[in-house]
């Protein structure tokens, strides 16, 4: 009887113990969660850096979902190259850690179209400027670096004016010499105005 008693206590003490074990268990998931809700991360899909936030189970990650428009153009999937060899998964523990390493990703892919030795979409280095003037957590440093790109950009758009001169010139000249075969003269002499282009 003394033998069935200590055997009966003993599976309680075993049960006692496995529940405090699995209460131990949940309270450390439960943590890991809490820290993971205020995690971002750069999560590789295809051919884009696509920006996700922890979710409350930990080690899962949901796509980040904007609030502002702000927000929507800072925090658009980043194109990558083909070959980018860059981690699949980065992790960051506040926003501003984020913002830095968009910033860094963005600035590597905006130098490299600069410095290509060809002439860049300028439409795109805009909206890729623009975007990046977005992200709060910049540092000043990479405040001075944008203010950098946004020159070079600049020294681009004048580039690009400057070498379509000659064919727009050459395209002025071709319309007024049209004019003046089509005998117009009402708004002005298309003769004089062929010799000021």
């Amino acid at each position: 009887m003394a033998e069935a008693q200590a055997r009966g206590g003993g599976r309680v003490k075993l049960l006692l113990i496995m529940i405090i074990v699995v209460a131990c268990l949940g309270v450390i998931a439960y943590l890991a969660g809490q820290l993971n809700v205020h995690r971002y991360y750069l999560v590789q899909s295809e051919r884009e850096l696509v920006v996700h936030r922890g979710a409350p189970i930990p080690f899962v990650t949901k796509p980040f979902v904007p609030q502002t428009e702000a927000e929507r153009i800072a925090y658009a999937p980043i194109r990558v190259p083909a070959r980018w060899e860059g981690p699949r998964r980065e992790s960051f523990s506040d926003r501003a850690a984020l913002d830095r390493a968009i910033f860094t990703h963005m600035d590597e892919r905006l130098r490299g179209e600069f410095y290509s030795g060809r002439l860049p979409n300028l439409e795109r280095v805009n909206a890729d400027m623009t975007r990046v003037a977005q992200l709060a957590g910049l540092t000043d440093d990479d405040r001075r670096q944008l203010e950098e790109l946004r020159g070079d950009y600049a020294y681009l758009q004048a580039r690009e004016i400057i070498e379509g001169l000659p064919v727009r010139l050459s395209e002025a000249r071709r319309l007024c010499d049209e004019a003046e075969q089509l005998g117009t003269g009402k708004l002005g002499d298309p003769k004089q105005l062929s010799r000021r282009v």
